[in-house]
């Protein structure tokens, strides 16, 4: 009859209880899970996006929602318009997020899955949005800043929702379980005769 045979033992614990963060499609929590971004306010709802032009080119962005600008098609992120040609530069459904080598000063939003740009290659258009964190900028500042490498339009906007923030949802929390009655199996592999799971 060995120790354990028909021994009951009183086992109090504690369960650890991890609130996950819910992440939606415009917001987004860095590799380290130390910063979360949310760009949402960003969105104008309406279609109308935010314009920028040249004078004889106008580029139309939004973020995380589409635009709504005429021959553009339907969930374009950002569109590109001149007197002869329009173009989707990227899908506002297909949206990545990175973050800044620097975690906690930007985020990048990338649109992919645009309008053919080089039917030679099939390549499409894509836009990279470097949004990097200004506290007091509200609304955004947007500057275009090349088509490099080709087929990817370059943005960089300065804007407060590019600064993170750490919502107390991140944070982990354990409270004690109630005490249990726990009948002690032995386990053959292991030098204590019981195993916890």
């Amino acid at each position: 009859m060995g120790f354990f045979k028909g021994s009951l033992f009183l086992l109090a614990f504690s369960v650890c209880v991890v609130l996950v963060l819910s992440v939606g499609p415009c917001q987004y929590v860095t590799p380290s899970s130390q910063y979360f971004y949310d760009i949402s306010p960003l969105a104008v709802c309406d279609g109308a996006g935010y314009s920028l032009t040249d004078g004889s080119t106008n580029i139309t962005v939004n973020f995380c929602a589409s635009v709504q600008v005429a021959d553009c098609f339907p969930g374009a992120g950002a569109c590109f318009a001149t007197h002869t040609n329009v173009s989707s530069l990227g899908n506002s459904f297909d949206i990545n997020f990175s973050p800044f080598s620097v975690e906690n000063q930007g985020v990048i939003l990338t649109y992919s899955s645009g309008d053919v740009c080089s039917k030679s290659s099939h390549t499409r258009y894509s836009s990279v949005f470097q949004m990097a964190c200004a506290e007091d900028v509200d609304p955004p500042e947007i500057y275009f800043v090349s088509e490099s490498p080709e087929c990817v339009y370059n943005f960089k906007v300065l804007t407060q929702y590019a600064c993170p923030i750490q919502p107390s949802t991140q944070n982990q929390t354990c409270k004690p379980i109630v005490p249990l009655n726990v009948f002690v199996i032995p386990h053959s592999h292991d030098d204590y005769g019981w195993i916890m799971t």
